[in-house]
């Protein structure tokens, strides 16, 4: 079974690499991009939204990003997490191109407002 588990994380990161991305940790709540608490209990990052959460670092240019790959989703659900992050100072990108499991995942990635 450890195989299996070091042949999928080693997929995916190796796919994370082909967009750009270097994993730097398994930590996945955004505010902490733009130095906010996270907040257990109370957080916006609580939400099945944040599935497979890691943090990155981008290839080019170093800056750090948290990218959620979750399952399909609900559009109410995903608009609450955008109006949320944006309050507190994040940009969120959305896209299909999620490294986790190509094709049924999408990614949310969040990154401190410029």
């Amino acid at each position: 079974m450890t195989g299996r588990v070091n042949d999928t994380a080693s997929a995916h990161r190796n796919r994370a690499a082909e967009l750009g991305l270097r994993m730097t940790s398994t930590g996945s709540c955004p505010r902490r991009l733009v130095r906010l608490p996270h907040r257990p209990g109370q957080c916006w990052c609580e939400t099945r939204l944040n599935d497979h959460g890691r943090r990155y670092r981008t290839v080019g240019n170093d800056t750090p990003v948290v990218m959620w790959e979750p399952y399909p989703a609900d559009g109410q659900d995903v608009a609450r997490v955008v109006v949320l992050a944006e309050a507190d100072g994040l940009l969120v990108t959305i896209t299909g191109a999620s490294p986790w499991n190509p094709g049924e995942t999408f990614a949310l990635i969040f990154e401190a407002a410029r």
